[in-house]
């Protein structure tokens, strides 16, 4: 486990500057971001030094994210491709029920 993590770590380390997806024990794929930035000479330093920084987020809740978008997309697309001609039978039905007969309410009498 340990070795694991040491593994892990000297990944992160290694990253290169901009945007990388690791493979991570405990957290699965990780899309990491990092930037190198200047620190300016505060004093204590003779020269200005350059630092890495990076941040990182899982893609677990991307994934999730992506699948979510994907099923309201194919839901919209049922809905659209099946909604209308449902629709308009529906309404077709309730026109020709709710219709009077042609010769008039009498007719219903006799």
């Amino acid at each position: 486990m340990q070795e694991q993590e040491n593994r892990a770590a000297r990944q992160l380390l290694a990253a290169r500057d901009g945007f990388s997806t690791l493979a991570l024990p405990d957290v699965g794929y990780l899309r990491l971001l990092n930037r190198q930035v200047r620190i300016a000479d505060t004093g204590a330093h003779t020269a200005a030094r350059r630092v890495t920084v990076g941040v990182g987020e899982p893609l677990a809740s991307v994934a999730r994210a992506q699948h979510g978008v994907a099923r309201a997309f194919i839901l919209a697309g049922f809905l659209n491709y099946f909604g209308e001609p449902i629709r308009a039978f529906i309404e077709a039905h309730e026109q020709c029920s709710l219709a009077p007969p042609a010769g008039g309410l009498g007719e219903l009498a006799r």
